[in-house]
């Protein structure tokens, strides 16, 4: 069974790749996503299409653990991210 740090670093280096269908593919299919302030997107189309959209405004992305924490049947992570802009 994979590690949760080794789940939280393959999610990382999704969104790093730039792959919005691979990290829809973290979701269930009526998954919630928010990104910082923005309004919910639920389903895991829409939010492979919002992250598409967001890719382009970004030239790339690196994701750093800090820490996280597991309780019952949820997962907290912890990071810094550094974009690098279009």
């Amino acid at each position: 069974m994979e590690s949760t740090k080794a789940w939280l670093e393959k999610i990382g280096k999704t969104i790093d790749a730039k792959d919005s269908e691979g990290f829809a593919d973290f979701l269930t299919e009526d998954g919630i996503f928010r990104f910082g302030n923005q309004p919910d997107v639920k389903g895991r189309k829409a939010v492979a299409g919002y992250v598409a959209q967001f890719f382009t405004m970004i030239k790339s992305s690196e994701h750093e653990i800090v820490n996280f924490w597991e309780k019952d049947n949820a997962v907290i992570w912890q990071g810094r991210v550094h974009y690098t802009k279009a």
